[in-house]
């Protein structure tokens, strides 16, 4: 039997990635492992309410937060950070403000390789094979990708490819 590929398309609230986004969503999840569902967290994050369901959605998508299997019944509350995000920015790790070239390497690398959550950043790496498009041939080639998948989306993964585009501006 062949599992059921997951793909997702979704998440950032159109936000593109933004600098000090990881360092605030993964020392808060080590501080707090439900801070993106506590009432706080836009206090404690300092930034807006979609802004926090971006941040948790950057944090999880470079693969440096997960959902934590060791709590029984987790609804998606409770995460934890992974043991690359502890060795990279917490206290003491390789690189905890990210200053250094090799450490964003390595965010990109985690980030593109999760094919799961971050479908968009995998086809656009790995089968999207042309140095130089405009943002519609992207657009049309991750739609093309949809249609051949006969993936059912919706209204909302579409203005979140165009926001996933804009990135590239």
């Amino acid at each position: 039997m062949v599992a059921d590929i997951k793909y997702k398309f979704s998440g950032h609230q159109t936000f593109v990635f933004r600098y000090g986004w990881l360092e605030k969503g993964i020392r808060g999840v080590h501080e707090c492992p439900t801070l993106f569902a506590e009432d706080d967290a836009l206090v404690r994050l300092g930034v807006g309410k979609n802004m926090v369901s971006s941040i948790r959605h950057w944090s999880q998508v470079t693969q440096l937060v997960e959902l934590d299997p060791d709590v029984k019944g987790n609804t998606g509350n409770h995460l934890r950070v992974t043991d690359m995000g502890r060795r990279l920015l917490l206290e003491g790790g390789w690189d905890p403000y990210l200053e250094d070239d090799a450490s964003l390497w390595l965010i990109h690398w985690l980030l593109v390789s999760n094919s799961a959550m971050g479908t968009s950043w995998k086809l656009l790496f790995s089968r999207f094979h042309r140095p130089d498009f405009t943002r519609r041939e992207l657009v049309q080639f991750i739609a093309s990708f949809i249609e051949k998948q006969s993936l059912k989306v919706s209204e909302t993964v579409t203005l979140n490819l165009s926001a996933f585009v804009n990135g590239f501006s």
